[in-house]
């Protein structure tokens, strides 16, 4: 739906649908990368996550929490590594190999008139303790609705960090952003795994008013 409102207005229209969003979750689905016959350091398929309706959709295998999204889609925009064991306490997880690196990110797009939800994820180590500069949530436009600094990993086997996202955390688009400046050779010692990430539509009663909701502020502004 579009408003031809003024960018204020504009503002509103996507501040409520995205409200609206965040109070309609009615799927849910946890990228979990039990990718079956994958091996250490074999590149995760870019098809992974994408339009799940089954825990295992497509061939790959999902956690699921109440349902499904068959109406989000996930990227890589760097290609992210697969690996077993040996980050904290986890099994089947996602990291960015080469040495250095200063970040690595995961997208979700959901379709027109659907939005996506993030709820949490899990972060391992698997090296000597380090402090990860920033976990940072973006918007369509890459704006930051959640941003963590200075995320203490401890040194491998303790036990990972858990991280769960506020309600709220919802748009057209959202992109997970891991900050790995100044880690080194220790970048690819920062794993994630046990995404969960959710689908919603517009509550029915938002989408009725929201029109005449612009146009009434427009009269106003006139």
């Amino acid at each position: 739906m579009r408003c031809s409102c003024s960018n204020r207005l504009a503002g509103f229209c996507a501040a409520a649908l995205c409200a609206s969003l965040a109070t309609s979750t009615a799927l849910a689905t946890e990228l979990t990368f039990d990718i079956f016959g994958l091996g250490d350091g074999s590149i995760i398929p870019a098809t992974y996550g994408d339009r799940v309706t089954s825990s295992s959709s497509g061939g790959f295998s999902y956690g699921t929490a109440g349902g499904f999204t068959p109406n989000v889609v996930v990227d890589y925009p760097l290609p992210l590594s697969y690996w077993s064991t040996g980050y904290s306490d986890l099994t089947n997880v996602a990291y960015y190999e080469p040495d250095g690196a200063s970040n690595f990110s995961i997208v979700f797009t959901a379709d027109p008139g659907f939005g996506v939800l993030l709820s949490g994820l899990d972060i391992g180590n698997w090296g000597p303790t380090i402090t990860l500069p920033s976990l940072r949530i973006l918007d369509h436009n890459g704006a930051e609705v959640y941003r963590q600094n200075n995320i203490l990993l401890a040194a491998n086997p303790a036990p990972h960090v858990h991280i769960d996202f506020p309600a709220g955390v919802s748009d057209s688009a959202l992109t997970i952003s891991i900050d790995l400046s100044g880690l080194g050779g220790n970048s690819d010692n920062v794993a994630l795994d046990n995404i969960r990430f959710s689908q919603g539509v517009p509550e029915p009663t938002v989408m009725i008013l929201l029109p005449f909701a612009c146009a009434l502020l427009r009269r106003r502004r006139s």
